[in-house]
């Protein structure tokens, strides 16, 4: 990082699939503390993804984006977010609403693009670049940056989801990429990604 005058953040990741927890007060708290444990040893916020959330729990998930920026002051937090649909969402999709209410408790809201049951390339992108859409369609407090897959299988490439990136018109509403998972990326898809920051 010193060597090539880079200024990384570094943040600890954690998954939480609500199906597979009781997501209490107590439950909270102690990942909370866990973040602050983390942070204590010099990491620079969290990636927060909350996953599968039913309507019951939704108030208590932004509860606890609350109670995560009390417990750490001044670190970056960010939050995966839930596929956007106004009009039958479920517990993986959230309403725009509802994506904007989170989305202004976090300093970065991650939009997923992969885990959507399609099937041909057209189809993905249109979803991809309507999600974009949807998502910039009103200001946010939080940047926005985009999850690009590299551990799914066609059409869910990095190829077709980074194509959409650079063709979305309103880039600069967008802050950047994750590139996820990095320890699934093979050569070729480094490959991709290199031609996409320097093309």
């Amino acid at each position: 990082e010193k060597s090539n005058n880079y200024n990384f953040e570094i943040q600890p990741y954690s998954e939480l699939i609500l199906q597979n927890y009781d997501f209490t007060k107590n439950f909270q708290d102690n990942v909370i503390q866990d973040y602050v444990k983390l942070n204590n040893k010099g990491f620079d916020g969290v990636s927060v993804d909350v996953e599968a959330i039913p309507e019951n729990k939704r108030q208590d998930y932004l509860n606890f984006l609350d109670n995560l920026r009390i417990a750490l002051p001044g670190k970056t937090i960010s939050a995966y977010a839930g596929m956007i649909n106004d009009n039958n969402p479920n517990e993986w999709e959230w309403t725009y609403p509802y994506f904007k209410e989170v989305s202004n408790k976090v300093d970065i809201v991650l939009l997923s693009s992969y885990d959507f049951n399609i099937k041909d390339k057209q189809s993905y992108q249109n979803y991809l670049l309507n999600q974009l859409e949807k998502a910039t369609s009103q200001p946010l407090s939080s940047k926005i940056v985009r999850n690009i897959p590299t551990h799914k299988r066609e059409p869910e490439t990095i190829s077709n989801a980074l194509e959409v990136f650079n063709s979305f018109k309103d880039k600069g509403k967008l802050s950047g990429v994750v590139v996820f998972a990095e320890w699934t990326t093979d050569r070729e898809e480094w490959k991709v990604f290199e031609n996409f920051v320097n093309p």
